[in-house]
């Protein structure tokens, strides 16, 4: 956007800014005419508070296998060294750089200018934007600019040069008729800025004065120095006086234009000012000669000087409109230039067919002509250097130029040094007479530096200058992110992968070249774990193999061409293909600091960044404020951790009033924004996670990392030892250990448990898991070790087994397989506490434990022909009770973990296709279908299909039978109908007991009975339900937000059987004092069961 384009809104407030109406500079920038533009400073106070900007801000995520070199190729893109002995990264390491596409440096910062609401505030106002405030003002500079456009004379050029042409005749009047000169340089421009203040503000009136004064000179010497020629332009008759006078003349207007060329462009680089000091120290001819005769002789040379100065005054106006009719619309016109190259041609031969006595005003009037021309043709060559050509130079060296150049005009000029007598008041009147531009400047800069807090003008003009320089004014900020490859972290890495963001998937490539078929399987492993969460169409991947100089180029083409025809198809719509080959690889050598594959690999990731939609999305700058508070929010927390994590209240709060963020929704898109440029943490699409806001990922990160970092045996404390060993072994860490862990931060233990906890990251377990101990246990899924047994001797196949898959495709789902069983586990932990003898085998790829009495639930991991599949396995003690409503848990359970964390991920659940796995031909009924169906066994793995029943897209079936088909073959899958309350009845009732009185432990209450108070309790379109409940029992908000969140059909059932193993002994009369108080008061459930009670 070109600033000369601005609305009239936009303009200096002054009608007549010097050259804004002649080319294509229609706004001054020096910095007093902007700090006196109140339009700019309320285009500036709109961008405060309405502005908008692209949000310049992107996610790049490296991904890869261990030793890939990640972190290497992260320290070659932030521009550092290359480290031979780059230690490994564990958990994510975040960097932040900026970006400039002028140099496409990328620059580690801790203040990047996109975080500078400020900087974003003057890009606003640099760029023009408009905000809803001066709405108004818009539609009447529209209309304004409607007319100018359809006359380019009215308004902006035939107006303004009248008066302007008015202006510098009185003044040409004053200085040549009065003779202004004799009595110092100072003095008149002084004089001349004294009369302009009266008409404009002082900072255009000195600025207007300095620089005509500089011209007024110039004139004053041509007309001194070309006095011989005007008064011998008629001795023609003289042998050889013609072709002098001609000779001389010629040379003497080269060294015109010259001398006027550059005291333009001197003006225009800024270096008016010096060359002003420069003629204060210097004496004009007629000050010396200020004599009692010269004085006598004023009245008759003063009316000669009258018609010399109209005449020349007729010329630069004629010239001026000569320039902006040639340069109209912001560039030259050949046709409207040829026009006034003719007419002056013409002007040139009528004066020589002339009268000799009249050719010396036709003289006058042709020089004013070429000097106004030549004088802003000049002007705007040094003014374009300085903004639209990048030109730089400190105040020092532009003043120190212009007084030399300066010299040299004063000695050209016929001026001498003035030299000062040795009296008080004459050095001073010399000081002040020099020192008084210097001054006045320093006035102006003192001015800027006041106001640079609320009105930051030096910014503005760095961006107006900028955008003259069609330079990008906004910075990207990008957030890098290095993962660990290592297994570890895998399930921890899907917290931190979003939608959008750009994926950098690495390898080494001389390790791929040894091993093909392996290398890549984890390509593809990295490829569908990014593709499982990237949906916005500009989330691409970059593939980038290291090590390219120990691998030979036939290898690395064979490797090249073979990685482009496995992957380059199933994923065309993410890949980024490298545009020297076409072929998604780029492969760099990072130890080689001039690798050209390297620049391209970065010109690469920068271009598609910027050019990424999200990364052009608008959004408000005020929310600037809010990460302001952030920023100060995490240099606390380096004190005390717990500011690293804010209550969604808290956020609420603060936002209304950082950013005076007061709408919901606002609130939302404020902390999505945040949330996607890598600043923070908050998922709104889960219960707990959206009333907690992380403000710094970094923290999470190490947090996680903690958890599953182990460290050696010899740095491990005595006090823990057993415990470092039991979670080395099994996963399962206790609480004691928790605090060990994170040291300074175990006043966090309990929020961070509900942190790990709410991503499935951990749970709680029962004492069976860990009987040696009696402090609370957690599973960490993650420190799992793997089954290396028998698989028969995990769990011996049983003819009621019933075995269902969940079919992910070419997704690794070892991740979804450690949330679904902590979901599984804390659903059933409850149950465990209660029944001591069961033995539950839990493990990395498999596990086996009961849910409630009545049944064995198993998962275990399985490959089908490169498909990766998770097997469920449930087997029934009791015919009778039916797994429907366990089926649909299970699967309600997968649908809410890839909604959250795997949003792209697509799966299938249903049993394995009969047909596929057995000869046609030897089925001969609907039971040899069901007998085959009834275990894992019986059938080839190598070719598992999975008929689906349900999946991402379509819930658990509500009717029976359901209708699968395989090709042409039909199969009727029978589910077994229940009630909602059945499957916890199967799943939790202990043996019944006929009677019961007041000393009775709830635990052994009816069956009946205890699911029917379940039942009343559950119902939540009372007020008084079990959430009540559970805060009469002592359940923070939080925890009760956690358990509903887990979507439990039964949670009264848990709350009462938790309250008992707690409590140890609690009975019927206990239950009935907590039903009956003040906010429960469930008078409905008393009643029932002192009937039943009585009754037995």
């Amino acid at each position: 956007m070109d600033i000369t384009k601005s609305s009239p809104t936009r303009r200096n407030s002054d009608s007549i800014n010097f050259l804004a109406n002649i080319s294509d500079f229609s706004r001054s920038l020096h910095l007093a005419s902007l700090l006196k533009d109140g339009s700019l400073r309320e285009a500036y106070a709109a961008a405060m508070t309405d502005g908008q900007l692209p949000t310049n801000r992107a996610r790049v995520l490296i991904l890869g296998e261990p030793r890939a070199g990640k972190t290497s190729l992260l320290n070659r893109l932030m521009g550092r060294e290359f480290d031979i002995r780059e230690q490994p990264t564990e958990g994510i390491e975040t960097n932040m750089c900026q970006v400039i596409n002028v140099d496409k440096h990328w620059n580690e910062s801790e203040g990047a200018k996109a975080d500078d609401i400020q900087q974003c505030a003057s890009v606003v106002t640099a760029l023009g934007e408009e905000s809803s405030a001066c709405k108004a003002t818009t539609l009447r500079s529209e209309k304004m600019d409607t007319s100018s456009k359809n006359d380019p004379t009215q308004w902006h050029t035939l107006p303004e040069l009248m008066k302007m042409g008015l202006q510098l005749f009185c003044l040409f009047v004053v200085v040549f008729v009065f003779g202004m000169f004799k009595y110092g340089y100072t003095a008149f421009v002084w004089c001349t800025f004294g009369v302009l203040t009266l008409m404009h503000n002082y900072n255009f009136a000195y600025r207007f004065a300095t620089y005509i004064s500089l011209f007024c000179i110039l004139f004053d010497a041509i007309i001194r120095r070309d006095g011989l020629i005007e008064a011998s332009s008629c001795q023609e008759g003289v042998d050889g006086f013609l072709n002098q006078t001609v000779w001389s003349t010629v040379q003497s207007k080269v060294l015109d234009t010259i001398n006027t060329v550059m005291l333009g462009a001197a003006s225009g680089l800024g270096c008016r000012t010096g060359v002003a000091v420069a003629f204060s120290a210097s004496l004009h001819p007629e000050e010396i000669k200020a004599t009692g005769e010269a004085t006598a002789e004023s009245l008759v040379a003063s009316w000669d000087m009258l018609v010399v100065v109209v005449i020349s005054s007729a010329g630069v106006l004629f010239g001026i409109g000569c320039y902006s009719f040639c340069t109209f619309n912001d560039r030259w016109h050949k046709y409207r230039t040829a026009t006034c190259c003719g007419l002056l041609a013409w002007l040139l031969a009528l004066s020589l067919k002339r009268d000799c006595r009249n050719r010396r005003y036709w003289f006058l009037f042709l020089n004013g002509i070429m000097m106004s021309i030549e004088a802003t043709w000049g002007t705007f060559v040094g003014r374009r250097y300085l903004h639209k050509y990048g030109g730089r130079a400190s105040y020092i060296s532009k003043k120190t130029l212009g007084f030399i150049f300066g010299l040299y005009l004063s000695y050209v000029f016929g001026w001498t040094m003035k030299i000062p007598n040795a009296s008080l008041p004459s050095i001073t009147i010399y000081l002040i007479s020099i020192l008084a531009h210097p001054l006045f400047d320093l006035h102006n800069t003192y001015k800027v530096w006041r106001e640079k807090s609320t009105f930051p003008v030096t910014t503005i003009r760095a961006q107006m200058t900028a955008v003259l320089q069609k330079q990008p004014v906004l910075e990207t900020k990008l957030s890098l992110w290095d993962f660990a490859g290592d297994t570890l972290y895998h399930c921890a890495h899907h917290v931190f992968m979003p939608d959008r963001a750009l994926y950098v998937i690495v390898f080494n490539l001389h390790a791929a070249v040894s091993d093909e078929v392996g290398q890549l399987q984890k390509l593809l492993f990295w490829l569908h774990s990014v593709c499982a969460h990237a949906h916005h169409p500009d989330a691409v991947i970059i593939i980038v193999g290291t090590h390219k100089a120990s691998v030979s180029k036939a290898n690395r083409l064979r490797f090249t061409e073979e990685l482009h025809r496995r992957i380059t198809s199933p994923f065309c719509h993410r890949l980024v293909l490298n545009p020297l080959d076409d072929k998604p690889l780029f492969l760099v050598e990072n130890s080689n600091s001039d690798d050209k594959d390297f620049q391209q690999l970065r010109a690469e990731i920068f271009r598609r960044v910027e050019s990424a939609e999200y990364a052009q999305e608008r959004n408000p700058i005020k929310y600037l404020h809010f990460y302001r508070e952030i920023q100060n929010r995490r240099k606390l927390a380096e004190i005390d951790c717990a500011a690293y994590v804010m209550t969604l209240d808290q956020i609420s709060d603060l936002a209304r009033v950082t950013c005076d963020v007061t709408n919901e929704d606002d609130l939302k898109n404020m902390l999505q924004f945040f949330g996607e440029a890598g600043e923070i943490i908050h998922k709104d699409d889960d219960d707990i996670l959206r009333e907690h806001v992380v403000l710094d990922p970094q923290f999470l990160v190490d947090v996680m990392k903690k958890l599953v970092r182990i460290p050696r045996g010899s740095k491990r404390s005595h006090r823990f030892a057993v415990d470092w060993r039991d979670y080395e072994s099994s996963g399962i860490i206790t609480e004691g250990l928790l605090q060990h862990i994170y040291g300074d931060m175990s006043h966090l233990v309990p929020l961070l448990t509900k942190l790990l906890q709410a991503y499935d990251l951990m749970c709680p377990v029962a004492s069976v898991f860990n009987p040696n101990c009696s402090q609370k246990s957690f599973l960490v899924p993650a420190m799992l070790p793997p089954y290396r047994g028998d698989s028969v001797e995990f769990g011996k196949p049983q003819s009621n087994e019933e075995v269902f898959y969940f079919d992910f495709g070419f997704f690794d789902p070892s991740t979804v397989y450690y949330r679904l069983l902590t979901r599984c586990l804390t659903r059933a932990f409850i149950d465990q506490k209660a029944n001591p003898s069961s033995q539950p085998m839990i493990f990395a790829d498999r596990s086996r434990f009961h849910i409630g009495t009545n049944f064995i639930l198993k998962l275990q991991l399985e490959r089908s022909c490169q498909r990766k599949l998770l097997s469920v396995t449930i087997l029934a003690f009791e015919p009778k009770m039916p797994n429907t409503n366990l089926l649909k848990e299970l699967v309600d359970f997968v649908r809410s973990i890839t909604a959250r964390d795997y949003p792209q991920l697509c799966f299938e659940f249903g049993p394995r296709c009969p047909f596929c796995a057995l000869d046609v031909q030897s089925v001969k009924s609907s039971v040899d279908l069901s007998k085959y169906t009834s275990g894992n066994n019986s059938c080839d793995k190598a070719k598992i299909h999975v008929l689906k029943v349900a999946g991402h897209d379509q819930p658990f079936p509500t009717e029976s039978p359901v209708i699968l088909f395989c090709g042409q073959q039909r199969y009727e899958l029978k589910l077994p109908t229940s009630k909602p309350s059945d499957v916890h009845r199967s799943c939790s009732t202990l043996p019944q007991r006929i009677s019961f009185g007041p000393a009775t432990s709830i635990t052994k209450l009816p069956p009946d009975l205890f699911d029917r108070v379940c039942l009343r309790l559950n119902n939540t379109s009372v007020f008084n339900n079990w959430k009540v409940l559970a805060g009469e029992l002592g359940k923070d908000v939080e925890s009760v937000a956690l358990l509903d969140s887990q979507q439990i059909t039964n949670p009264t059932e848990c709350l009462l059987r938790e309250w008992a193993m707690i409590d140890g002994h609690v009975t019927v009369s206990d239950l009935l004092e907590v039903l009956g108080r003040p906010l429960l008061q469930r008078m409905d459930v008393i009643q029932e069961i002192r009937t039943q009670m009585a009754q037995d």
